[in-house]
This record gives C-alpha cells, sequence and structure tokens, in this order.
C-alpha cells in the first residue's frame, strides 16, 4: 500500500487529480491518510461538496490533521468564504509549522482581503520553508507591484523563473514591471509575448491592446 499511496501522492501535488484518484481506488485499507488524499483528489476535480464532508470528517477524527484542514479551507476560500478559510490555514498552521505550502495558502488569503502586510510576511515566510509554488510567488510580485516597489518585484519575478514558473504569467507581469518603470518598449514585448504563450487568457490580450492603444 504504501508504494500506491506515494504514488498518488506525487499525482495529487502534479494535479493529476484523476489519475491519483482512480490509484487509491485500488488501496485497501481505507484509513484516514487515504481518505483525506481522495479527498484532496476529489476537491481538486471540482467535487467540493463531497471533498468538504470528507474534510471535515478526517478533522473530527484527528485534530492534528493539517491536511484535512487545509484541503478544507482552500475550499472555502475557491468558494468565496474567506472568514471560514481563515482559521482553517491557522488549524493547518499550527498542525504542520514547518509546512511552507499552508503559509502560501494563508497569505493569498490575506492578500485577497486587503491584508498586503500579513499577506508579505506569510508569503516569504512559505519560501523560506521551502516552497517555490509559482502562485506564492506571483502573489508576492503582484502585492509589491501594487505597493509601486519595483525592485522588490523583480527580485520575486527572478525567483519565480528560477523556480521554473509558467512563462505566459511571468511575462505579463513583467510587463506591468516595465510598465511600473516606463519602460514602454520592454512592457510591449513582455505582453505581445505573454499573448503569444496564452492567446486564451483575456488578459493578455487586454494588457497588449491597451498598451498599444496607449502609444
Amino acid at each position: 500500500m504504501s508504494d500506491t499511496l506515494t504514488e498518488a501522492r506525487t499525482l495529487l501535488d502534479q494535479q493529476e487529480f484523476e489519475e491519483a484518484l482512480a490509484l487509491l481506488k485500488t488501496v485497501q485499507p481505507k484509513d484516514l491518510t487515504v481518505r483525506v488524499c481522495v479527498a484532496r483528489a476529489l476537491s481538486g476535480l471540482g467535487h467540493w461538496e463531497q471533498a468538504h464532508t470528507m474534510f471535515s470528517e478526517a478533522v473530527e477524527e484527528d485534530p492534528d490533521c493539517h491536511e484535512a484542514w487545509a484541503g478544507r479551507g482552500l475550499i472555502y476560500f475557491l468558494t468565496g468564504h474567506f472568514q471560514q478559510a481563515a482559521p482553517d490555514f491557522a488549524q493547518a498552521i499550527e498542525a504542520a509549522p514547518m509546512n511552507g505550502r499552508y503559509r502560501g495558502l494563508q497569505g493569498v488569503l490575506l492578500a485577497q482581503t486587503g491584508d498586503a502586510v500579513a499577506a508579505l510576511k506569510d508569503l516569504e515566510k512559505a519560501y523560506d520553508l521551502g516552497c517555490e509554488e509559482e502562485g506564492f510567488l506571483f502573489a508576492r510580485a503582484q502585492i509589491h507591484l501594487a505597493n509601486r516597489e519595483a525592485d522588490k518585484a523583480q527580485e520575486v519575478l527572478s525567483l519565480a523563473e528560477k523556480a521554473g514558473a509558467d512563462e505566459a504569467q511571468l511575462a505579463a507581469l513583467e510587463g506591468a514591471l516595465y510598465m511600473l518603470k516606463n519602460d514602454h518598449k520592454e512592457a510591449l514585448a513582455s505582453y505581445r509575448f505573454a499573448a503569444e504563450k496564452a492567446p486564451e487568457s483575456e488578459a493578455n490580450w487586454m494588457n497588449l491592446l491597451t498598451l498599444i492603444a496607449s502609444l
């Protein structure tokens, strides 16, 4: 069971939720760890009500189950229930203080609710704990851009590039950085690259067209 569960966890981390769920169905017995992994897969597939129930049952069974606290908190966050997400993320951090991802999740939540100072603190802590998820790095960069802190934004975007972050999202933020620096030529190149890399993104095209119209 151990090897199969390890493989399923790897698939979950890679957001291969359907494959992970199929693999988890073969694992017996369905102990707490397996059930939490199933809930993670269901959550990733958008079956939030079922996943929420399973995460809630898990934290009732084991109040130190940090994966379940974080999983349920993420469902609350994704569905716009920010007040309920906050204590769940806090419980996850308390149960596993060295897990950088939980700090990152709390940081993104704080950014969403307008507490940029606290958000940056958590997002920076997430990176210090070894979590290099691009979403957390991009969130840090966006806060610095909003605060017109070009040098700090550049530093974080460099970290994101080293971590192999999505090229289109990275280019879009670099475009915003160049705009902040009043370098319209480089901004135009970045926005054009983002639009070409991710043509399905309406935001990328709007950035590009807005800049072209202003030149």
